[in-house]
C-alpha cells in the first residue's frame, strides 16, 4: 500500500512532534518551520509562534555562534549531514543554554528544502562536568603543593602519580618510578614484615599504618640514579568506587629521620649521664670507705 505524500508528511511531523528530544526545522534561508514540545519546553517559548522568523532573531546568539552555525548551515544546504556540534544561546528570558544539535538536510526531488535539527540541552551535563573538572584541577593542586610525600597507586599497587616532595624525599624522578614501582614487589617492605598490613589495604580496605627503615639503594626492581637513607611513618589508605572495590591507594610519608637521630643522641648522653653518675657514686663511696678505715687506724 503506497502512502500518499499528505500522509508521509503527517507521519514525518507526528514523529517530529513526539520525539524525547530536541527537534526543530528550519526553511533553506534558516527561518523556523516546525518544533515539537520538548524543544519548546527547553527553550521555554513556542517557535510554532515565531513560525517564519530568522531562528537567530528568535534567540540570541553570539557572533561567533553565529559564524560556526552559518558554517553547518551551508553543510547542510549542500546536502551533507553535520555532526555534533555545539551552540552557546541566551534565551529571552536571558537564560544561557549550551545546545548540542545534528543538522540533517530533507530533499525532495533531489533537493534540499528543509533542515531538520535534532540534539539536546547539554547545559546541566556541561556545568557538571566543568564543576568536576575544577574539583579535579583543586584536588590536583591540594596533592601537589602538599608539603607531605604523598603518591597514588592503581589498584595494582603501582605507581601512577606523585607529588612534588615525594620527588624531593626520595631524590627521584617520575621517569624511574611512575608505571614502574609497585608495593607487591618492594622487598623493603616485604623484608621488615610490612606487606601484610599493605595487602590488607587492598583486600580488606583496610588502612595501614607503620615505622619503616627505608634505604633506597637496597630497592630491588627499580634502578635509581640517586639513593637515600630514611627512617619514615607510613600511612596507607584504600579508595573505593561506588561498588566498594579499592581502585587505588594513597601513600603518605612523614620523614622522622631528623627526630629518630635526635633520640639517638638524646639516649647516648642519658646513656654517658648514667656512667658518670655511676662513676661519681662509686668514687663517693669509695671515699667514705677510706674515711672510716682511718678513722678504725687511728682508733686503734
Amino acid at each position: 500500500m503506497e502512502h500518499s505524500p499528505d500522509s508521509e508528511e503527517n507521519y514525518y511531523e507526528t514523529i517530529l512532534r513526539n520525539v524525547p528530544f530536541i527537534a526543530f526545522s528550519l526553511d533553506t534561508r534558516g527561518r523556523v518551520l516546525k518544533a515539537n514540545k520538548y524543544t519548546e519546553d527547553t527553550l521555554g517559548l513556542k517557535l510554532d509562534d515565531h513560525k517564519g522568523k530568522p531562528f537567530n532573531k528568535v534567540i540570541k546568539i553570539r557572533k561567533r555562534e553565529l559564524l560556526k552555525i552559518f558554517i553547518e548551515f551551508r553543510k547542510n544546504l549542500a546536502g551533507k549531514v553535520t555532526g555534533k556540534t555545539q551552540y552557546k544561546i541566551e534565551l529571552p528570558d536571558g537564560r544561557k543554554k549550551k545546545l548540542e544539535i545534528i543538522g540533517i538536510p530533507l530533499k525532495k526531488d533531489g533537493k534540499v528544502v528543509e533542515i531538520l535539527d535534532i540534539g539536546e540541552d547539554v547545559t546541566a551535563k556541561e556545568e557538571m562536568t566543568e564543576k568536576l573538572r575544577k574539583s579535579e584541577a583543586l584536588l590536583n593542586s591540594i596533592i601537589d603543593q602538599s608539603p607531605n610525600s604523598t603518591w597514588i597507586s592503581d589498584d595494582r599497587g603501582v605507581a601512577i602519580r606523585m607529588n612534588r616532595a615525594c620527588y624531593e624525599l626520595f631524590k627521584i624522578t617520575p621517569e624511574e618510578v611512575i608505571g614502574k614501582y609497585s608495593l607487591f614487589t618492594d622487598n623493603i617492605l616485604e623484608k621488615q614484615g610490612h606487606m601484610p598490613l599493605v595487602k590488607d589495604v587492598f583486600k580488606k580496605c583496610k588502612i595501614a599504618k607503620f615505622k619503616i627503615e627505608y634505604d633506597t639503594a637496597a630497592l630491588e626492581n627499580v634502578p635509581l640514579e640517586k639513593t637515600v637513607k630514611r627512617i619514615l611513618d607510613v600511612t596507607i589508605f584504600p579508595i573505593k568506587d561506588e561498588k566498594g572495590k579499592v581502585t587505588n591507594a594513597v601513600v603518605q610519608h612523614n620523614d622522622i629521620t631528623e627526630q629518630h637521630e635526635m633520640h639517638r643522641q638524646l639516649e647516648e648522653k642519658v646513656e654517658e649521664l648514667e656512667k658518670f653518675k655511676d662513676l661519681t657514686v662509686g668514687r663517693e663511696l669509695r671515699m667514705v670507705e677510706l674515711k672510716n678505715k682511718l678513722r678504725s687506724s687511728g682508733d686503734s
